[in-house]
């Protein structure tokens, strides 16, 4: 069997623990109250009062605690819930930002808003975000634009293949008409990897992704209706070939995941029927991938029922069937339970058996060094999940998660094949194989008023992970001024097995405010690998970025 790990080499892990931000702040207003109609009665004497106007500006700032009347509940007309949101892959860039939402300054929701950054770094670094935001009213809806652009990173020259592009686009609206609910979103990136000079026949590999999702849902008497459909493409295209070479040299992926929906909900209980459908396909016709390869699909559908037995306890179940081109039938089926006990435990657990749909477009974001191939086999499972939270002493709380599964009949995840040394493409096979997993997240957490620190450890029991050590330590603090004039982060992490560590991770990030709205923010990332001039392997025999350094100046508005 074959796993792909990343080298490593014994070093004396050190953990340190930095500084953070969080935004807090006063304001003061006076305002004036002549009377109901602004004119003064001849009536009433006129009191002269002396100027206090610069006494007033000389105090200081303070919060004042103004707690409001109880007011009666107001009416909600009932309407079904739009669909579980799913997540639009964008760059991930465009969640770097160091910007918080300043609610102070805008204390009326639906008051549009935006946030801009740009910056340098080390390698011919450079990123830019915009960000526009308009939350609370209807329609509410965002757009984000990011890019990042790295040449020659890991102490190498520009033009040699170390390098990187990401640039992307998302947007989401969500609205209302009467009793309907309505939600759209779009996104679209683009993506670039340099091949290193590893390949003789390539410079580089690029990958474009595109998504598309819209929601509706309205009651029909005394039921709710909710309809859905999610897609979009992916592809691949390795680049500017540097010889005569022999295969194929782009892959392109379509998917499309309709659902449509009937809820019955109670003062406790709802239950519901819902469609599963999906499908992934290749368009473009490769040469080197058969034909029962180039497509699969999912066709099923489920009842499900929810039970609140108190605000403290709910139990949830369902059941359906599932067809697809490895499994003729298959009776998918879960059980879930949560629970909260005395404000110190709450717990989540879930189990059953499903059956997933995976995508190319998943893989290639973990692995961008993937060939082209046929599409994966859907991953059917028996599986376990807990989530679980406690609240130890004041701020301090503990997290575990933890998971188990086993492959069913047909079923298994992608197994990448390290590049063989004489191909020349140099790049990544796959194909898949069953396995049982079973891993553990646990973590600490605490406040220390501006002060949050944590420290956990991932750890994968069973079989080994695809990519990686099965081991992971990692540690982070962050520090925030009160009034937010500057702040810091610090986060540390260490990949192991039994027998080694890989090259700590060591980031170091701060900012400074310099005026309303205007803040310098600094990064340093990878320091350890820059201390020992090591380099960092991202994908054996692909290096990662390494040892990074930049500013950026950001604009809230």
């Amino acid at each position: 069997m074959n796993y792909i790990r990343k080298p490593g080499k014994p070093v004396l892990f050190l953990a340190a623990v930095f500084c953070f931000l969080n935004f807090s702040g006063g304001m003061l207003r006076a305002q004036d109250n002549p009377g109901l109609d602004g004119a003064v009665s001849p009536d009433v004497p006129v009191l002269s009062l002396p100027d206090v106007s610069e006494e007033v500006r000389a105090v200081e700032n303070q919060n004042i605690a103004a707690p409001p009347p109880p007011l009666p509940p107001l009416p909600i007309p009932e309407a079904p819930p739009l669909p579980a949101a799913r997540e639009i892959s964008i760059p991930d860039t465009a969640y770097r930002t160091e910007a918080m939402i300043d609610t102070q300054v805008r204390p009326e929701l639906g008051e549009t808003f935006s946030e801009a950054s740009i910056g340098g770094a080390l390698w011919s670094g450079v990123t830019a975000n915009i960000s526009i935001y308009r939350p609370g009213q209807t329609p509410s809806y965002s757009l984000i634009f990011s890019h990042e652009s790295l040449d020659g990173f890991g102490f190498h020259e520009m033009g040699e293949g170390y390098s990187d592009r990401k640039t992307g686009i998302q947007g989401r609206i969500r609205g209302n008409s009467g009793v309907s609910q309505w939600s759209l979103g779009a996104s679209f990136s683009d993506e670039s990897n340099g091949l290193q000079g590893k390949s003789t026949d390539f410079y580089g590999i690029g990958h474009r992704y595109f998504t598309l999702e819209a929601n509706y849902a309205r009651p029909l008497g005394a039921l709710g209706f909710r309809a859905g459909l999610s897609g979009g493409s992916a592809s691949l295209s390795l680049e500017r070939s540097r010889s005569l070479f022999s295969g194929e040299t782009q892959s392109h992926e379509l998917s499309a995941v309709p659902v449509l929906a009937l809820e019955w909900t109670g003062n406790r209980l709802a239950v519901g029927a819902e469609t599963d459908f999906s499908f992934m396909g290749l368009v473009n016709d490769p040469d080197g991938v058969e034909t029962d390869d180039r497509f699969a699909y999912i066709l099923g559908g489920k009842l499900y029922g929810n039970f609140e037995y108190s605000p403290a306890l709910s139990f949830g179940a369902s059941v359906g069937f599932a067809s697809s081109q490895d499994i003729a039938v298959l009776v998918p089926f879960s059980l879930h339970v949560s629970a909260g006990v005395l404000d110190r435990l709450s717990f989540s657990l879930t189990g059953g058996l499903k059956s997933e749909q995976r995508s190319l477009a998943e893989e290639w974001r973990i692995n961008p060094f993937l060939d082209v191939g046929p599409v994966l086999s859907n991953d059917s499972r028996w599986f376990t999940d807990l989530a679980l939270e406690v609240f130890l002493v004041q701020d301090l709380t503990l997290h575990l998660d933890a998971g188990w599964a086993m492959s069913y009949s047909g079923g298994g995840r992608i197994l990448p094949l390290a590049p063989a040394e004489t191909s020349s493409r140099r790049l990544y096979t796959y194909g898949s194989e069953e396995y049982t997993s079973f891993n553990t997240d646990i973590s600490l957490r605490k406040w220390f008023g501006p002060v949050f620190l944590s420290l956990g450890w991932s750890a994968e029991w069973m079989d080994l992970p695809v990519y990686g050590q099965p081991f992971r330590i990692y540690g982070q603090a962050e520090y925030r001024d009160q009034r937010e004039r500057f702040g810091a982060a610090l986060s540390v992490g260490a990949d192991f097995d039994f027998s080694e560590f890989d090259l700590p991770y060591f980031d170091v990030s701060g900012f400074y405010r310099i005026s309303r709205g205007v803040r310098i923010i600094a990064e340093v990332a990878d320091i350890a690998a820059a201390f020992q001039r090591d380099e960092r392997t991202l994908l054996a025999p692909y290096l990662g970025r390494g040892f990074q350094a930049g500013l950026r100046i950001q604009f809230s508005l």
